[in-house]
């Protein structure tokens, strides 16, 4: 009898818990950056980024230079352990687009690949096998783009031979987005309705200094703004990291000011 399309048998598609068990961290001792990360997704300001069940955390590459400004050369440390993550494949990142990193999540790839999977069961037209063979390729993807040649290059034989047509299925669950000819970036179903949302928090603060008298609010009244999905903190970082406002500590307080530019 045929399998009905888009459902995948259940000993190929792992269950959820089997990137969330600590079984799969890292047994050496993980770098401040990667520390950093696993801090960060426990605290308000993380970023959770949708599935169709559940969600998965993120953090900002801005948010982690923040995390780590005691250690000397701060910058410079978060920047190269950043791209050794990358390289070994404990890292993946979603950007705003292909030509600007203004907005970059990073992400586990662990729960990245459970974001694939959750991506797989809610897509009709995926295969299991194109699922499970493009996971395995994450080891070899570990570049911002990647072209049609890297995914062929890297395809395991192993559950289904390569086709062009694979790409158009991993298209089609969002999990990759074509930048340009021959070019994708990583992505996931959720990302851009988070980006478009993130994009609606930014204006609401920026149009509140704006109308504002001084062009300024306090800190604390910037930060208990109610945004959709976002903590004010969490928006007001983001503005700062993007150069829109900036804090200024006066003896009476906090204030938050727009860049003259914005």
């Amino acid at each position: 009898q045929q399998q009905q399309q888009g459902t995948a048998p259940e000993s190929t598609v792992p269950d959820t818990h089997d990137y969330l068990d600590d079984s799969v961290l890292d047994e050496e001792i993980p770098c401040d950056t990667l520390l950093a990360i696993r801090s960060l997704q426990q605290t308000k300001t993380c970023l959770d980024i949708p599935l169709f069940i559940g969600t998965v955390p993120s953090v900002l590459e801005s948010q982690l230079h923040d995390k780590l400004q005691s250690h000397d050369d701060y910058d410079s440390i978060v920047t190269t352990e950043l791209q050794q993550l990358t390289r070994s494949n404990k890292i993946r990142r979603l950007t705003s687009s292909a030509n600007s990193i203004m907005v970059e999540a990073v992400l586990e790839t662990r729960h990245y690949k459970r974001a694939i999977w959750d991506a797989h069961r809610h897509y009709h037209g995926s295969n299991p096998n194109v699922t499970a063979n493009f996971v395995l390729c994450l080891d070899q993807l570990t570049k911002r783009q990647i072209s049609k040649t890297d995914l062929q290059e890297s395809w395991p034989n192993a559950k289904i031979a390569w086709n062009d047509h694979h790409v158009d299925v991993l298209v089609q669950m969002q999990v990759l987005l074509p930048v340009k000819d021959d070019a994708y970036i990583f992505w996931l179903p959720y990302w851009g309705l988070v980006l478009k949302q993130l994009t609606k928090a930014q204006q609401k603060v920026i149009s509140q200094l704006k109308r504002s008298l001084y062009k300024e609010l306090s800190q604390s009244q910037v930060e208990r703004m109610h945004h959709s999905g976002f903590s004010g903190p969490f928006v007001l970082h983001t503005l700062v990291a993007q150069g829109l406002v900036e804090v200024q500590d006066r003896p009476s307080g906090s204030f938050v000011r727009l860049v003259k530019s914005t």
